[in-house]
């Protein structure tokens, strides 16, 4: 049998849905940008000047001065948005347990970022 005429009868015996051969990609390209994302266009505006200042300076203080002028719930989302800037959110773990045949496991998930090595 010749080369190409055993590559049809793989690719046709693959079954419906899979046309491609091991080893082959479907969308080599990968998908396509669907163009600017809001946060591009965040980067834009922080790298550009505010009244003379970097932008990103002056929101740092924009944001510092919602914290400290404020004792209403935008100062304190101020806050916690500095804090957790600053020394990070604290972690968090979820645990979920389930007896099983008389013994009781514990799991708890922790982010791979939050894990100390």
């Amino acid at each position: 049998m010749s080369e190409v005429a055993n590559k049809q009868l793989t690719t046709t015996t693959r079954g419906p849905g899979k046309p491609f051969l091991p080893g082959q990609s479907g969308n080599p390209n990968g998908r396509p940008r669907k163009g600017e994302t809001v946060t591009d266009a965040l980067r834009a505006y922080a790298s550009a000047k505010w009244k003379g200042k970097p932008a990103k300076k002056a929101l740092a203080e924009r944001l510092w001065t919602l914290a400290m002028e404020n004792d209403d719930a935008v100062g304190i989302a101020a806050l916690r948005y500095i804090y957790d800037r600053l020394d990070g959110r604290p972690k968090e773990s979820v645990e979920h347990s389930t007896p099983l045949e008389g013994f009781n496991f514990v799991v708890t998930y922790v982010k791979p970022e939050d894990v100390d090595e």
